[in-house]
């Protein structure tokens, strides 16, 4: 496959669907805070649910491009702790978003301060997870060579 687009090309798409992602979640978390701060008492179903679907596809695409140009440097990649530092990362924040799912069902129907203090824990580790591990990924993929 990277034959046919070019090893340029899927590194763009690569980068780009890292760049949407970010900017989703930042966005996200901003509405999020909000939440916690009290200056919105719910979150909107159906915005936040469009959030989580555009974020789920930019992370499939950013996976996707991952293993396509996974392929082209397999052998280098598989010998780099960063690439699996990388990795952990990003598997971290696949397994993270289903707990988000969760936590972001809670956010659309109570108020923060309707929340147990166990899922107001529980969600602050989770957006802990999320913030460290994206910030993960962009540092050890600096660190490929590549």
């Amino acid at each position: 496959m990277i034959e046919i687009l070019g090893y340029q090309t899927v590194l763009v798409l690569h980068i780009t669907a890292f760049v949407f992602n970010v900017t989703l979640v930042v966005l996200a978390d901003v509405l999020g805070l909000l939440w916690v701060v009290g200056k919105k008492s719910v979150l909107g179903a159906s915005y936040m649910h469009w959030l989580h679907r555009m974020i789920w596809i930019g992370l499939t695409v950013s996976i996707i491009t991952g293993i396509v140009l996974f392929s082209s440097a397999s052998d280098y990649l598989l010998t780099t702790p960063a690439f699996w530092v990388k990795l952990s990362f990003v598997i971290a924040l696949v397994i993270n978003s289903f707990f988000i799912t969760h936590h972001m069902k809670i956010a659309l129907v109570q108020s923060f301060t309707e929340v147990t203090q166990k899922a107001k824990i529980k969600m602050f580790i989770s957006g802990a997870i999320s913030t460290g591990a994206w910030i993960g990924v962009v540092v050890s993929a600096t660190q490929l060579g590549l």
